[in-house]
C-alpha cells in the first residue's frame, strides 16, 4: 500500500491518472454492490428482470422493481445503494459535527451582512453559547 506521500508523488508526476483511478474505484464499488446483492435479482418467465429494494413506506418494507434488461435492473440497484451509502455518510458527518462546524454550515450562510463572521466573533459566540448551556 502506498503512503500518502508516495501517492501524492505519483499523482504529481503523472504516474497515476486520477481520472482512471476514480473510474476504477467507481467500478469496484459497483461490483461490490452487485456481489453483495446478486441474490436479489431474478429473471421471470414474463421476460422481465426483478428485484426488491428496501422501502419503509410499503407494507412489507420493500418495493418490487421491474426492468426489461438485467443491466437496467443492476443500474437501479447500484444507484439505490450508492445513494443510501452517501446518505449514511452525510448523516454520520452531521452526527459528528463540532459546534464550530455547525455554526459555519448553518449560521454563516444565513447571517445578514451586518453580523460579524470573523473567527474571533465565532469564538466569542461559541464561548457564549457553551457558557449558557453549562449554567
Amino acid at each position: 500500500m502506498l503512503s500518502d506521500t508516495e501517492l501524492k508523488y505519483a499523482i504529481e508526476r503523472g504516474i497515476i491518472d486520477v481520472t482512471d483511478a476514480r473510474k476504477q474505484i467507481d467500478m469496484t464499488k459497483r461490483k461490490e454492490i452487485l456481489k453483495e446483492h446478486e441474490d436479489m435479482i431474478w429473471h421471470s418467465s414474463d421476460g422481465h428482470w426483478y428485484c426488491y429494494l428496501p422501502d419503509n413506506t410499503k407494507p412489507r418494507n420493500r418495493r418490487k422493481i421491474k426492468r426489461v434488461t438485467r443491466e437496467a435492473i443492476e443500474k437501479v440497484l447500484i444507484e439505490f445503494y450508492l445513494k443510501e451509502k452517501e446518505q449514511d455518510r452525510e448523516q454520520k458527518r452531521h452526527d459528528e459535527m463540532t459546534l464550530e462546524e455547525l455554526y459555519n454550515e448553518f449560521m454563516i450562510p444565513n447571517c445578514s451582512p451586518s453580523l460579524p463572521t470573523s473567527r474571533t466573533s465565532l469564538s466569542l459566540i461559541c464561548s457564549l453559547i457553551i457558557k449558557s448551556l453549562i449554567t
